[in-house]
């Protein structure tokens, strides 16, 4: 159910609320990039969406519509992954940081997905739960899709 409906409850808006304050007060520390973890957390979540799906049969426009937030998704990731400054640390490691511009475009694109969401899903509860965790898929898939390919980049070039 998109936050800011009548039936939206407390719990749920309490929980976001301090999953987007954890997820920007991260933004602006430095931390490693390991290339050997970064797919633990987006196969997590691409398995707990192949379970949530609902087993129902889908419009057109439901089809058209949550394959156009997927997408949205996977763009706002990327360009969010190319925000991120990536570093060599002192010990050879990549360092990954965030700043006040991955602070704006996560904010931007979430409000984006939950106004989406809001709009393309409000008929249809259980899929809106199962496309919020496909939308977490497309969004950590497109950061990697920009990362990735720096990490290895910095990591070809011996430290100084």
């Amino acid at each position: 159910m998109p936050l800011g409906t009548a039936g939206a409850g407390t719990t749920q808006v309490l929980v976001v609320a301090l999953v987007v304050v954890w997820a920007l007060s991260r933004q602006f520390r430095s931390r490693v990039f390991r290339l050997d973890r970064v797919v633990v957390a987006p196969l997590v979540l691409a398995v707990l969406t192949a379970v949530s799906w609902p087993p129902i049969r889908l419009t057109p426009s439901e089809i058209w519509g949550t394959a156009g937030t997927a997408a949205f998704a996977l763009g706002a990731g990327y360009v969010r992954g190319r925000a991120v400054r990536m570093e060599r640390g002192p010990s050879g490691q990549v360092l990954s940081t965030g700043g006040w511009g991955t602070v704006i475009i996560y904010l931007v694109t979430l409000g984006l997905h939950f106004g989406l969401d809001a709009v393309l899903h409000v008929t249809n509860a259980r899929l809106l739960a199962a496309s919020a965790t496909l939308y977490l898929v497309a969004l950590m898939a497109g950061r990697l899709a920009a990362m990735v390919p720096r990490a290895r980049a910095l990591m070809a070039v011996p430290p100084a």
